[in-house]
């Protein structure tokens, strides 16, 4: 069960604030900044009220702004010790930005400190969303891990990629699912010459790092998962899906697309 039944509303990021979101080994967390806090609180609501999931989600903020948002809210986080991202507007980081560069890369860091810390955590396994996703039924039991590592599908087609035989190798680092063994955080290790190929993304630098460690990974089938072209496309309408990723959309065309298909549950 979950370690402890009181949850701190804010804690620095360590195991011992980290085990409280930990449930049977599993853990479930995503990370904000200001810009995103309002996805992540939008992403908190259907966890609680549609998928009426048995854990709790671990926030890990990345500015002071969004520990101030959720301390004011009244959900738990905990509070990334790395560097933080220094902005005032209540604005998603645009594509490019130095802003959208240091997310990316704190996401890597954040990525690295769960592989390398899982066992002192208690954590078998591992799950991380982005904040711009709605989750309609707990994910856990829809995911067989045949392999250590479950990526989103991120292919621009509606092709429901991902299912029988044919895995594409178009990883969308926006979910990620580990099953944790010693090793991992290679993917993650900050490399400053991949990261300006990457044109400093963590999608393209998570995707170089998993071809040039030959690490094996499977593709979760976007009926199930689908990403942001499968939701512009209404494929997912047809569909028992769990979740659905509002990608390929920018600033505030991302909220306006969830409202428009009602998926906006908060009233910000």
């Amino acid at each position: 069960g979950i370690k402890s039944a009181f949850i701190s509303i804010h804690s620095q990021m360590n195991c011992e604030a980290v085990e409280q979101f930990v449930l049977n080994g599993r853990i479930v967390w995503t990370m904000t900044t200001v810009g995103y806090t309002k996805y992540t609180l939008n992403l908190l609501r259907w966890l609680t009220t549609v998928a009426k999931v048995p854990w709790k989600l671990c926030v890990v903020c990345c500015d002071k702004e969004s520990e101030t948002f959720f301390r004011r809210e009244n959900v738990p986080y905990v509070s990334w010790n790395g560097d933080k991202v220094k902005r005032t507007q209540d604005g998603m980081a645009a594509f490019g930005t130095p802003g959208f560069e240091k997310c990316n890369r704190q996401k890597l860091s954040i990525l690295e400190w769960f592989c390398m810390n899982y066992s002192a955590c208690g954590i078998t396994h591992s799950l991380y969303l982005d904040g711009d996703i709605v989750v309609r039924t707990d994910p856990w039991p829809l995911l067989d891990f045949k392999t250590d590592l479950l990526f989103q599908c991120d292919c621009f087609g509606t092709e429901n990629h991902g299912s029988g035989d044919f895995q594409c190798n178009t990883i969308c680092s926006g979910v990620i699912a580990t099953r944790h063994v010693p090793g991992q955080e290679v993917l993650y290790q900050w490399e400053p010459a991949l990261w300006e190929k990457s044109s400093k993304q963590d999608q393209p630098f998570i995707g170089s790092r998993l071809v040039n460690t030959n690490t094996p990974y499977t593709i979760l089938e976007r009926r199930i998962f689908g990403n942001g072209a499968w939701m512009k496309a209404g494929s997912w309408k047809n569909e028992d899906w769990c979740l659905l990723h509002y990608n390929y959309l920018v600033s505030s065309t991302k909220r306006s697309a969830m409202k428009a298909n009602n998926h906006w549950l908060i009233i910000y």
